[in-house]
C-alpha cells in the first residue's frame, strides 16, 4: 500500500527517534508520551524513543484502524515511530467503513480513532516492556492495543455548525494555559464559531469530586456561575487563567531549589484573588455567591463521561474531533480550520504572544 511504502521511505531517511519525558511536580497522572505523540500530528514535529531500538527478530503485526473521512486523523508520525523501533513490523491499514473495521471496533470495544492494534508478537519485543511499564498498552484477547487517545469519537454526533468545546479542571495548570490561549482563538472567529467551556468532575452522593480536591470543585462552580449570570461570563475564567498562568511562568523561571520553587508556585496559585477577577469583569460577588450551578456541573460531568473525556485540557471541535493538551493558539486555530475550512477566522493572524503552551494534561 502507498502508506506503507511512504513509512518505509521516511524511516530510511530518518535518524533514530528520541523522546525525553519531563517531570512536573504539580501533575500526578500525566503520561507525557501520549501528548507528544498526539501533538506531533498537528505540529509535524516528533523526536524518537531513546534507547528503545529493538534488536529482537520477533514478527509483529500492526493494524492501524482509522476513518478515511477524518481529516485530522493523521497516523504517519505514530506509525513511523513504531516502524523505526520495531523490526519486522508488518503494517495493515483498516478503515472503519469496511466490514473488517466495524468488526474490530465491535470486538475490541474501540471508542476512538485512530487505534493501533498489535498482534501477540509485540510481547516478545523490548519496547513492549516500555509500553507496559508506562501503562501504554492493554491486552484485548489475542490483540494488544496501544493506549493513545484518538482524535475521532466514533459514537459522537457531529454538530451541524462550527463549534469548539474546551474541557478543563478549574485548577489544572495545563487547563488554565488552554483557557488563556483559547481567548485569542475565540476572538479571531467571533460569532461564526460557537464556544463553551466544560468542567471535568465526578458526581457522588455528597456532591462532586475533582482531581485537585474541593477547592477545584468550588472554582468550577464559580466559573459556571459567571457564565450562568453574565453575558460576558467567560471574562472571569480568562482573568483567572491569566493569573494562574503567571504563577506557572514564575515557577518556570524560578532559580531556587525545586522544593522552594514549587512551594512558591502553590502559594501563588492559592493566593489568586477571584473577587478581583469578578470585579474587573463587571460581576457582583453577591450574585456569584448566591448562585447554584450544581445542575450545570452535573451536566458537564455527564457529557465528559459520555464522550470519554477525562483529561484536562481536551478540545472538542464540532462535537466529534478532539485533541488533548494546552496547544498554542495558532495550532488550535489550525485544528479548527482543518475541520471547518473557509471560516473567516482561519485567515486571522493570531499574535504569537498568545501561543503559550505546555505539554501535559491533568
Amino acid at each position: 500500500m502507498p502508506e506503507i511504502e511512504e513509512i518505509k521511505k521516511m524511516a530510511d531517511d530518518s535518524d533514530t527517534i528520541t523522546i525525553s519525558i519531563p517531570h512536573t511536580p504539580w501533575f500526578y497522572s500525566t503520561i507525557v508520551l501520549l501528548v507528544l505523540l498526539l501533538t506531533s500530528i498537528f505540529t509535524g514535529g516528533f523526536s524518537s524513543i531513546t534507547g528503545m531500538a529493538v534488536k529482537n527478530s520477533a514478527d509483529v503485526s500492526l493494524i492501524v484502524l482509522n476513518d478515511k473521512n477524518c481529516v485530522i486523523c493523521n497516523t504517519t508520525n505514530v506509525v513511523l515511530t513504531l516502524y523505526q523501533n520495531i523490526p519486522n513490523l508488518k503494517i495493515k491499514y483498516v478503515d472503519y467503513s469496511e466490514a473488517e473495521g466495524k468488526q474490530l471496533v465491535s470486538a475490541l470495544n474501540v471508542k476512538e480513532l485512530p487505534t493501533y492494534v498489535f498482534s501477540s508478537g509485540i510481547k516478545d519485543t523490548e519496547i513492549y516492556e516500555y509500553f507496559y511499564q508506562n501503562g501504554l498498552i492493554a491486552q484485548m484477547g489475542d490483540y494488544y492495543i496501544l493506549g493513545l487517545p484518538g482524535n475521532y469519537i466514533i459514537s459522537a454526533q457531529e454538530s451541524s455548525s462550527p463549534r469548539i468545546d474546551l474541557f478543563i479542571m478549574g485548577l489544572c495548570p495545563y487547563g488554565n494555559i488552554a483557557v488563556k490561549n483559547i481567548k485569542s482563538v475565540a476572538d479571531a472567529f467571533g460569532s461564526e464559531l460557537a464556544f463553551d467551556i466544560h468542567y471535568i468532575a465526578e458526581k457522588d452522593n455528597s456532591g462532586f469530586t475533582s482531581l485537585h480536591g474541593q477547592p477545584e470543585v468550588e472554582e468550577d462552580l464559580r466559573q459556571l456561575c459567571a457564565v450562568k449570570n453574565y453575558a460576558n461570563g467567560f471574562d472571569y475564567a480568562y482573568c483567572f487563567a491569566e493569573k494562574f498562568s503567571a504563577c506557572i511562568e514564575a515557577y518556570s523561571s524560578c532559580t531556587a531549589d525545586q522544593t522552594s520553587c514549587y512551594n512558591e508556585y502553590l502559594s501563588c496559585t492559592e493566593g489568586i484573588n477571584s473577587t478581583q477577577c469578578l470585579e474587573s469583569s463587571g460581576m457582583e460577588l453577591s450574585v456569584i455567591e448566591s448562585c447554584d450551578a450544581s445542575q450545570e456541573l452535573s451536566e458537564d460531568a455527564l457529557v465528559s463521561e459520555q464522550l470519554f473525556i477525562s483529561s484536562s485540557p481536551t478540545l472538542l471541535v464540532n462535537g466529534k474531533y478532539k485533541v488533548m493538551g494546552a496547544l498554542p493558539a495558532n495550532i488550535t486555530q489550525q485544528f479548527i480550520c482543518s475541520v471547518n475550512p473557509g471560516l473567516k477566522g482561519c485567515s486571522v493572524k493570531i499574535n504569537e504572544t498568545s501561543a503559550v503552551s505546555a505539554s501535559g494534561t491533568c
